[in-house]
């Protein structure tokens, strides 16, 4: 069943498949009432049936179906007929690498970020049917003997992959949750409060992980800074206030960084923990030197504070090692990762030690007898070691990282070429010498690789990175591919020039793709909130 869907402008029904279930549910709701219809759209939403733009899709067809008046009539003003609608790119099914559209067209998924191992895996679809199909339930317990020899299992396997001080795993449905998790581990073990971030760093959704997120407090109208929480600024050689050409640019970022904690310390705060990526994911794929995190971990521990390594993007073999904090030199007292564990499935982990969980052992007692489903992460750990994906990631990613910095000395607009593995990011600017983000010119170039059936997408503090988290199935010929189409796509902003790229992005509109809610969607939809 595809996970994204929508219906093409027709007075007859379309769908994916012409003996699709969703035509079934269309048929049905056309002979129902409105109660009915709204009820039967909700059990489907609560079952995960469908999704809420799926069925925003289904009820404005049954309601032009009907004749009903709508917000958009079927005349639409001449301001309404000059504005362009975007063609929808829907995903339906996906396999390795890549993902397929309705038509039929491969696209290589080079921004899969949670699909680890890749799309539709049969060893981790197989585990998780199994897995489900003998769940089983009693009194807030899970006593399915299945379920508990895989957790078994997967404990055994998994903690083979840590150092040897973290012994103690939880599993947790979310990264939001394991975040949130670490968090409270390191309050209760300390006796301490407040949490250490870096800028422009996202660490999940949910209440304390998110306000540990400034990417998430940062933005407008979405809330301020707890007093708990504090930041410090990424030590940034590129544009920072010091470059790579200052040789003591490194050190003078640790002494800024231990000024703020000296400074927190004089007033009386009690720093728990610091949590940070072993890779800054969303300030543009850039990796801090490890001299830099080797001071401030330990700067951290003379403080009597904690370090939190959130493993979710970069960890289980995405940067070459099995944890990117191996490329830093250190080690964390707490580590978490989330759903690449599981192949995008809900299922997270919290690892430590026993020493700093027994404060909170009457709650992760709790936790722990949650019926998690182990199955899809125990096939993936062994996907892992079956096809070898850490070396495998170590061979493609070396080729990947020198054809994309061969391209970076040849195009005008790469300003430099960031990240490790199959984490990689091309910061775009609009000369070398300046270094000036270009946020257009990333969109841009996104859009035109689309073109060329590749899926990348764009992230950095000022939009202007091109990033790629492909599958670890991610090939050589793959790499080489991407390379030479976006040659040929940065060769082509080169003859136009920044200034001619408007003009261009609003001719090929037509040509663009997207998931998610399509132009003829702008209605009101706050009537369907509850369905979330």
């Amino acid at each position: 069943m595809p996970y994204c869907h929508y219906f093409k402008e027709s007075s007859a029904y379309s769908s994916v498949t012409n003996n699709s279930s969703y035509r079934s549910v269309i048929l049905s709701l056309d002979t129902m009432s409105v109660r009915d219809r709204r009820k039967q759209q909700l059990i489907q939403c609560r079952d995960g049936a469908l999704d809420r733009k799926t069925i925003n899709s289904i009820v404005r067809k049954v309601v032009t179906a009907g004749g009903v008046k709508r917000k958009h009539t079927e005349h639409p003003s001449n301001g309404d007929e000059k504005k362009k609608k975007s063609s929808k790119f829907c995903i339906v099914k996906g396999e390795g690498q890549y993902v397929y559209d309705e038509d039929g067209r491969q696209f290589l998924d080079c921004a899969a970020s949670v699909t680890h191992v890749g799309h539709s895996h049969p060893h981790v679809v197989r585990a998780f049917c199994e897995s489900q199909a003998s769940a089983l339930q009693w009194n807030g317990e899970n006593i399915d003997q299945r379920n508990t020899k895989q957790r078994e299992a997967f404990l055994s396997k998994f903690r083979s992959l840590l150092p040897a001080s973290l012994t103690k795993v939880i599993l947790v449905n979310s990264g939001s949750s394991a975040n949130g998790l670490a968090i409270q581990v390191c309050q209760a073990a300390t006796g301490r409060q407040d949490v250490v971030v870096f800028d422009h760093t996202f660490h999940g959704s949910l209440s304390v992980s998110s306000s540990c997120s400034p990417m998430t407090f940062n933005k407008e109208g979405s809330g301020v800074k707890k007093p708990w929480v504090h930041v410090l600024p990424v030590p940034d050689l590129y544009r920072g206030t010091h470059r790579e050409s200052d040789p003591a640019a490194v050190m003078k970022y640790f002494s800024e960084a231990k000024c703020i904690l000296e400074d927190l310390v004089k007033k009386g705060v009690k720093i728990a923990c610091i949590m940070m990526e072993p890779i800054f994911t969303f300030q543009g794929m850039t990796m801090a030197e490890p001299v830099y995190m080797q001071e401030l971990v330990k700067y951290i521990h003379q403080i009597g504070a904690l370090v939190v390594m959130d493993e979710v993007q970069g960890g289980l073999g995405r940067m070459g090692t099995t944890w990117g904090y191996q490329h830093l030199g250190i080690e964390p007292d707490v580590l978490t990762c989330g759903k690449p564990l599981s192949n995008g499935y809900p299922l997270a982990v919290m690892a430590t030690s026993h020493r700093l969980a027994r404060p909170l052992q009457n709650i992760t007692d709790i936790i722990e007898r949650e019926g998690i489903n182990p199955g899809p992460s125990l096939a993936v750990l062994e996907v892992m070691e079956k096809e070898q994906r850490v070396s495998h990631v170590v061979k493609v990613g070396s080729r990947l990282m020198r054809l994309l910095r061969d391209l970076a000395q040849r195009r005008r607009y790469i300003g430099q070429v960031t990240g490790k593995g199959f984490m990689v990011g091309i910061d775009l600017v609009e000369d070398k010498r300046s270094r000036k983000p270009c946020k257009e010119l990333a969109t841009w170039v996104i859009a035109k690789m689309k073109l060329h059936q590749i899926l990348l997408a764009v992230e950095g503090q000022h939009g202007n990175v091109v990033y790629m988290m492909p599958p670890l199935c991610f090939s050589l010929e793959n790499a080489e591919s991407l390379v030479h189409a976006l040659d040929t796509v940065l060769i082509e902003a080169e003859m136009v020039g920044l200034d001619g790229l408007g003009g261009i992005q609003s001719s090929d509109e037509e040509s663009y793709f997207k998931t998610g809610y399509s132009d003829d969607e702008e209605e009101n939809n706050d009537q369907y909130e509850d369905m979330d």
